[in-house]
């Protein structure tokens, strides 16, 4: 990723401005939004650009990270430890995807943010366990990708919790990092 950072607001005003239908993106055109939320001062959040190109695999086929978007300006990606090696996925994770429902996917599509887990397991063992589960949130494998090894999701001691909150401006997309744990 390159290294250009731009400032954001601090990090709960920056949920607060995403998922308020008062805010920003509903008062602003779409071209302007990017642009007013990343000029506050004192910020805690930077833009990262994601100059390279990751792809997953899902249902659909390979998609790359600019189709999660789903045509939306926001992105969430849960990182589900889910271990190539592993039949089922993380049972902490499981439990918070549990409570992932589409009531709540509707809302964050609402506010112009899709959401998406990504794992490395094969497409196969997502799809069974996802089956399993009774489970309708989208779920990407990037088992032929660098991408959880570059954000973090994967490091030499294993599998790794968390997430990713990104955003795209036309076809470029940023990934919003907390100023003191940027991915560079």
């Amino acid at each position: 990723m390159s290294e250009k950072k731009i400032a954001l607001p601090m990090f709960f005003s920056y949920f607060e401005w995403a998922f308020d239908d008062k805010g920003p993106l509903a008062e602003k055109g779409e071209d302007t939004y990017l642009e007013e939320s990343l000029k506050s001062d004192g910020s805690k959040l930077s833009a990262v650009e994601v100059d390279k190109d990751y792809f997953f695999n899902g249902p659909e086929g390979k998609v790359g990270l600019l189709d999660l978007f789903d045509g939306r300006k926001q992105l969430i990606v849960g990182h589900f430890m889910f271990d190539p090696s592993w039949d089922k996925g993380c049972p902490d994770c499981s439990a918070v995807a549990d409570q992932i429902s589409d009531t709540s996917l509707r809302y964050l599509h609402e506010q112009n943010t899709s959401f998406a887990y990504v794992s490395r397991a094969p497409l196969a063992k997502i799809e069974k366990y996802k089956h399993s589960k009774g489970w309708s949130f989208p779920w990407y494998s990037s088992y032929d990708s660098d991408y959880n090894y570059d954000f973090k999701a994967t490091t030499d001691e294993g599998e790794m919790p968390g997430g990713s909150v990104f955003r795209r401006k036309e076809n470029s997309i940023f990934q919003i990092n907390h100023a003191e744990t940027s991915t560079n």
